[in-house]
């Protein structure tokens, strides 16, 4: 989403991090964009890029980038060794992330050995230092929900003043697909039952997917007819530990799926379902919202604010009990769903449009233009790179 803001802008170029010992820069031509992977030893989060951006900050300084944007602070660590002013988009902070789940959990979902997030635990005292100085050294700090907004103020209250929110619309490939979609989802009407939808990381923790089938599973004494459609990638481990549970919840694995699939899937559902513990936006409320999907989701931050605003759903409990209650209210009246259909629909094109983020990134980066020392922007970030002509 953030690379079609830029691209209307101007020229658009990309940076990421890729593990290495050494501070090592590579380049390449990705669509017409050049696309710097630079060598990061991630022992501190906020660290991993300070010293490969200080090493090659000759190399950003050629190409004339006089400002950068950084998608999650982490990644403005190279930016700021160097010395390119830049602007923070940011979904949370450094440590919601690390404490949403444990290394146990990250074992038992085949997601690796735990042992990184222990590392950056024991670090994370001088990780948040670093956090504070990167957001404080920024242009412009940008949450992506009131959540983001009001817990990095916690942690970092001097920035408290100059802090903002920039919500995450779908893509326009997303709402082209949903366009696209619509009339083979009518033509599909109504199968069998109530149909639930989840979409994310399966099997990382911080997603919670084992509430989902445990609130699904008391949910189908109710509805034996009941459908848990699961959609997004998961290890095989995970899938081979949860095949009992996915049975007694009705679930259904789809797995990755392309974006028209996606599109149908929001289309041709009763109800999202977001059991997470911890996001800091939630993307795929918004794509449910465009669909007219009406939304349930645990407290976890960023969904509640849209889903308050809009009325489109309803916030339930972080329990198997009091997330099937959330469920089963919505289910029980179809005016219910049909109104919380209509109200999302019309938050998501009034708040949620990539219209609206485009002017504002435009905004954002006119305003730092202008305060610069010449006429070339750089973007960079959960990898971006761009360069006003």
């Amino acid at each position: 989403m953030l690379l079609d803001a830029l691209s209307v802008a101007g020229e658009v170029d990309l940076l990421s991090h890729e593990v290495a010992i050494l501070p090592r820069l590579r380049s390449d031509e990705v669509e017409q964009r050049t696309h710097y992977r630079i060598g990061a030893f991630p022992f501190l989060l906020h660290g991993e890029g300070a010293l490969a951006g200080a090493v090659h900050a000759p190399k950003f300084r050629k190409r004339q980038y006089s400002f950068a944007w950084a998608v999650n602070s982490r990644y403005a660590s190279a930016l700021a060794a160097a010395h390119l002013p830049y602007a923070i988009w940011e979904a949370t902070t450094i440590r919601d992330e690390l404490y949403a789940t444990s290394a146990h959990e990250t074992r038992s979902a085949g997601r690796g050995t735990g042992l990184a997030a222990m590392v950056h635990r024991i670090g994370l005292p001088l990780d948040e230092r670093l956090e504070g100085r990167l957001y404080a050294r920024s242009c412009s700090t940008m949450a992506m929900s009131e959540y983001g907004r009001d817990r990095i103020v916690q942690r970092h209250p001097a920035i408290a003043g100059r802090i903002g929110i920039l919500s995450h619309p779908p893509t326009r490939a997303f709402l082209g697909a949903l366009e696209r979609a619509r009339g083979e989802a009518r033509a599909t009407g109504r199968v069998h039952g109530p149909r639930l939808l989840c979409v994310g990381r399966l099997d990382d923790p911080r997603k919670n997917t084992d509430l989902l089938l445990a609130a699904c599973s008391r949910l189908r004494a109710t509805w034996t007819d009941l459908q848990l459609t699961l959609v997004g990638s998961s290890a095989a481990a995970w899938q081979r530990s949860r095949r009992q549970a996915m049975a007694d919840a009705g679930a259904e694995m789809k797995g990755v799926v392309s974006v028209d699939e996606l599109a149908v899937a929001y289309l041709t559902h009763d109800l999202l379902v977001v059991p997470s513990r911890q996001e800091g936006f939630g993307i795929v409320v918004a794509e449910a919202l465009h669909a007219g999907l009406p939304v349930v989701a645990t407290a976890c931050g960023g969904p509640e604010t849209v889903i308050t605003a809009s009325k489109a759903g309803v916030v339930a409990g972080d329990s198997p009990d009091t997330l099937a209650d959330g469920i089963r209210y919505m289910l029980a009246d179809p005016h219910r769903l049909a109104r919380a259909s209509r109200l999302g629909e019309h938050y998501a094109r009034t708040n949620l449009s990539p219209a609206g983020f485009e002017r504002a990134v435009h905004d954002l980066i006119e305003s730092a233009v202008k305060t610069g020392t010449s006429s070339h922007v750089t973007s960079s970030g959960s990898r971006v790179v761009a360069r006003m002509s």
